[in-house]
């Protein structure tokens, strides 16, 4: 697994986290949540101040995603913009995952490769 990749899969834990931490509206204290986030972030620097082009790019959107991910982590729920840092972990999540896609594509089913017969049942049950 490349450097990338791992840093991706903590990535993913972590923001199963403070998915967690957000449906259930705890607060963010103890949850170490935070730290670990900022912990990711700087590794993610660290590891795009290495890289060259064309993978800095993938470092890059890692280093970005990794601070949303801890902006969301850090802020408190319901407070002003915090919708928007919902839409932004979402967005930078989007773009680090379609640069990592040959290092990580084992880890998510090929949407797109096959007809989606599950969502016209959805659909017709609605």
């Amino acid at each position: 697994m490349s450097e990338l990749a791992d840093l991706y899969s903590r990535y993913k834990l972590l923001g199963l986290g403070v998915g967690a931490q957000l449906l259930l509206g705890t607060d963010e204290e103890g949850s170490g949540l935070s730290a670990e986030t900022l912990r990711l972030a700087a590794d993610a620097g660290r590891l795009r101040e290495t890289h060259a082009a064309p993978e800095n790019h993938a470092a890059e959107a890692c280093h970005r995603a990794a601070l949303d991910l801890h902006r969301l982590a850090a802020a408190a729920p319901g407070s002003p913009g915090h919708t928007t840092l919902i839409e932004q972990v979402r967005a930078s999540h989007k773009a680090l995952r379609a640069l990592l896609w040959d290092d990580i594509a084992d880890q998510y089913a090929p949407c797109g490769a096959h007809p989606h017969r599950h969502l016209q049942e959805e659909h017709d049950r609605v």
